[in-house]
């Protein structure tokens, strides 16, 4: 199902600038077990967002109504809620009056193997590059061009994500997941002040890691970081919580940390029910 501005309907008007350019946020939102998680969180980062981008949101509930709109009877779904700046003449300079649009997209619930949060993953490191724009990072806007680049990188259905660095080398996330390392006892994830996104689970999964009393150190991880790893970890509002067995060449004993334990029985007890 799609709807634009409340209509069901899969036409948006061709001089809208989040087709023109990028002029816009999206979330990615899971509807599971009859709930939409996580829902707060995620207005809250776009509400977060549309300050930096200076779009004004529609109502949050004329938004919930219309999410409860697109999942009735239905049962777990993938919900993509978009907001662009609107319609707008040539040229980059902002409308005086601009009226933003806001889409929402279901899908289908991925059909992923549900093993996979115990067995792991494949992973490969990309060669496309984040650029660094302080001014930029950490917001889920529409110009992911460099995610799409470096998703195409491979076709192997074998290999489930790659990892992005940024232009100093640095690995700061997956192509669409969030990063974490388990090591002596502490996680690691990626200090993304220049770039990348700050995932919803990723600050969920921060906040649990607190009140557990586990220590959380935002780091520049290096490529040689990955694998003196006792884990590595992805993330993101669908799939959780899942370990990695596999970058390029190095394998990691799937034997999981308590730290790993603890946090997937949060989350696929707790937020994912």
């Amino acid at each position: 199902m799609i709807l634009v501005n409340g209509k069901l309907t899969g036409q948006i008007n061709v001089l809208d600038r989040g087709l023109h350019y990028g002029d816009g946020l999206f979330e990615t939102i899971a509807y599971k077990n009859k709930h939409l998680l996580l829902w707060d969180e995620h207005w809250r980062r776009l509400a977060k967002s549309a300050k930096i981008l200076n779009i004004d949101l529609p109502d949050k509930e004329l938004i919930r109504q219309e999410l409860d709109f697109v999942v009735k009877g239905q049962e777990d779904m993938v919900l993509k809620l978009l907001i662009t700046r609107g319609v707008g003449g040539r040229g980059y300079k902002i409308p005086d009056k601009p009226n933003p649009n806001r889409i929402i997209i279901s899908s289908d619930w991925p059909n992923h193997d549900s093993n996979l949060r115990q067995t792991g993953v494949i992973v490969r490191l990309c060669e496309m590059r984040l650029t660094r724009n302080p001014k930029l990072a950490g917001i889920k806007h529409l110009n992911r061009l460099e995610n799409v680049i470096a998703r195409s990188e491979w076709r192997d259905h074998s290999i489930f994500e790659g990892l992005m660095l940024d232009q100093d080398n640095y690995v700061i996330e997956g192509t669409m997941t969030n990063l974490f390392i388990i090591k002596d006892n502490e996680i690691f994830t990626s200090d993304l002040k220049y770039c990348g996104v700050e995932g919803v689970m990723r600050e969920q999964l921060i906040k649990l890691a607190s009140q557990l009393d586990i220590s959380v150190k935002f780091i520049n991880i290096k490529p040689s970081t990955l694998q003196d790893a006792d884990e590595i970890l992805l993330s993101n509002s669908i799939i959780g919580l899942w370990p990695v067995k596999q970058i390029q060449n190095h394998s990691y004993k799937r034997k999981p940390t308590v730290i790993t334990e603890k946090l997937q029985h949060h989350i696929y007890t707790g937020i994912f029910y």
